[in-house]
């Protein structure tokens, strides 16, 4: 029996070639972390190497995809404080995968004043406090003001503590508030100081021939002055003794001898 030769053809094939082991998908350059301020935009960007074509998927603090970036870079605009955290990419081709290392995005947002020092009015020798609350980012630190352009010692917290207060410390108080990005100075406040009313004074009788004496409660941190005078209309009122500034409320007795009679007495408390 003798048979026909025949041939025979096979559907077609695809076949892809895959990157030579030599290059495979790899990352050359890195995204680099950003530190701006708040309102800007930034920019994530890397580079790779492989057989393209290459799939892009950037990650917000590792698991959170971020929706339309597929790029090799990605721009975030108008960048809030929410937006802090780290960047990813993911690459793809047909030869694999292989993910970036993360991106740090640092976000400082500049002092801002949120409650602004309010003006006090007290009597000399009271105490007063100025406080200020402000937020951003980072840390902020403070430098309180008197008068406009005189900086005032130790005066580096939120809130400034006027103890004993004279005369003298009266005037305008600021305060400016800086971080590295930015400052800003407050709203211009006054403090009044107003004099007190001196304490009364009880006075006392000793015996026969003794001593005049009598008593008050001195106010802290002004002087207290004792004046005295012949006449109580007219005459001339002068300085029996200056007690100095105590820095707290104390009880003072002064004597005046029975050689110095027929005295009228007064007290005067100034800064």
């Amino acid at each position: 029996m003798v048979y026909a030769a025949t041939t025979i053809t096979s559907a077609n094939i695809t076949i892809r070639i895959l990157a030579a082991s030599s290059s495979p998908l790899s990352i050359t350059n890195q995204p680099a972390s950003v530190t701006n301020t708040v309102g800007n935009n930034v920019t994530f960007n890397v580079t790779n190497g492989g057989a393209a074509p290459f799939k892009y998927q950037w990650y917000y603090n590792t698991n959170t995809a971020l929706l339309n970036q597929t790029n090799a870079s990605v721009t975030l605009t108008n960048i809030q404080l929410t937006n802090a955290g780290q960047y990813s990419v993911a690459i793809t081709n047909s030869a694999g995968s292989t993910n970036s290392t993360f991106a740090l995005l640092t976000v400082w947002q500049p002092p801002v004043i949120t409650n602004q020092p309010t003006g006090l009015t007290t009597v000399a020798g009271g105490n007063a406090t100025f406080s200020v609350l402000a937020g951003g980012v980072p840390a902020l630190a403070y430098q309180w003001k008197w008068n406009t352009n005189t900086a005032l010692v130790n005066s580096t917290n939120a809130s400034l503590a006027l103890s004993s207060l004279r005369a003298s410390q009266a005037g305008v108080y600021t305060v400016i508030i800086t971080n590295s990005a930015g400052s800003i100075t407050s709203s211009v406040v006054s403090l009044v100081i107003t004099n007190p009313l001196p304490p009364a004074i009880v006075a006392s009788v000793g015996g026969s021939g003794s001593a005049f004496h009598f008593g008050f409660t001195s106010v802290p941190g002004l002087t207290n002055t004792v004046l005295t005078n012949s006449a109580l209309v007219g005459g001339t009122w002068g300085v029996y003794t200056n007690i100095p500034p105590a820095p707290s409320a104390a009880p003072i007795t002064i004597t005046n001898t029975s050689g110095n009679p027929n005295l009228f007495y007064r007290l005067m408390v100034q800064p």
